[in-house]
């Protein structure tokens, strides 16, 4: 088994591990399909993805991952909190002064109908198109996106690109809403999950 696939199985058994222990079912898949049915659609499929899933027509489950999201709090706290150490780590040095962090509660998430609680991506890739993609299935699926970067090159080239976002949206430009997505290291997301 290729060292990914060992972490990405690693993460999937913390995740269930979490959710029990926050009274939750551990409805957590790797390689999940958000869109099954979508024949002519393009379709991503996600890392992983923690449920509830809201896949039928007119299910919203967003009351729901408010609330998972508060009994979670603490967990998505340290979340941010690393990737806002990575933004100002990585993004300072381009705009040679103290950045703006961004600062959206994910509590109330900016994605008001996600297909999923949680959504991660695992990136072992240095293609920025591919990394948009991903940054963008993420914000678009997920109620919290976690954007895991392999290595420290996906991990800075993440945050330059959720800076390209912030600096459209600054300039009034058409842009998409990314402040539900985490940008975090492989090890920054095994250390928050080593008590499950």
């Amino acid at each position: 088994m290729k060292p990914i696939d060992q972490f990405q199985e690693i993460i999937v058994n913390k995740l269930i591990t979490l959710l029990e222990a926050h009274n939750y079912q551990p409805l957590v898949k790797s390689f999940w399909r958000p869109f099954i049915g979508y024949r002519k659609v393009y379709a991503p499929i996600l890392d992983i993805a923690v449920g509830p899933y809201a896949i039928e027509n007119g299910t919203d489950f967003s009351g729901a991952y408010i609330m998972m999201s508060k009994k979670m709090q603490s967990i998505i706290e340290t979340w941010k909190s690393a990737s806002d150490n990575n933004y100002k780590l990585y993004v300072r040095d381009i705009l040679r002064a103290e950045p703006e962090i961004y600062s959206q509660d994910l509590i109330y998430s900016s994605n008001n109908n996600p297909r999923c609680f949680i959504a991660i991506e695992i990136e072992n890739t240095n293609s920025k198109k591919h990394q948009m993609g991903s940054i963008i299935n993420l914000a678009a699926l997920g109620h919290v996106g976690i954007f895991v970067a392999w290595q420290d090159a996906a991990l800075r080239t993440a945050m330059r690109m959720r800076e390209y976002f912030d600096l459209l949206k600054g300039y009034g430009k058409p842009s998409f809403n990314i402040n539900n997505v985490i940008i975090i290291s492989k090890e920054q997301l095994l250390d928050s999950l080593k008590p499950f």
